[in-house]
């Protein structure tokens, strides 16, 4: 099981995140979330800058934290960062 501690410790190392959001961000890598849904504006910049940079940069920091704290071979997915004004396209009523 991938401790939402070790990956919020090692996300404030990575980047520059306040401690409660490194926790929220730590909790949708350690389950392994397709969508990361945020109003925070800067939180929502941060989480996208990792998704859309998996090979190099604060993407690749993130990766191999990851790979670190996960006790099984497979890495868990990067989720893509939303905001919920993303989430009305998604959604039909009819």
């Amino acid at each position: 099981m991938i401790e939402v501690w070790d990956i919020a410790r090692g996300l404030s190392k990575i980047v520059f995140l306040d401690p409660a959001d490194c926790v929220i961000y730590a909790s949708a890598l350690a389950v392994g979330a397709t969508y990361f849904v945020t109003a925070d504006g800067y939180l929502w910049q941060m989480a996208n800058k990792i998704n859309t940079s998996p090979k190099k940069g604060k993407g690749a920091q993130v990766r191999a934290l990851l790979a670190d704290v996960s006790p099984v071979d497979t890495v868990p997915t990067l989720p893509e960062a939303k905001r919920p004004t993303d989430l009305r396209k998604c959604a039909t009523v009819k």
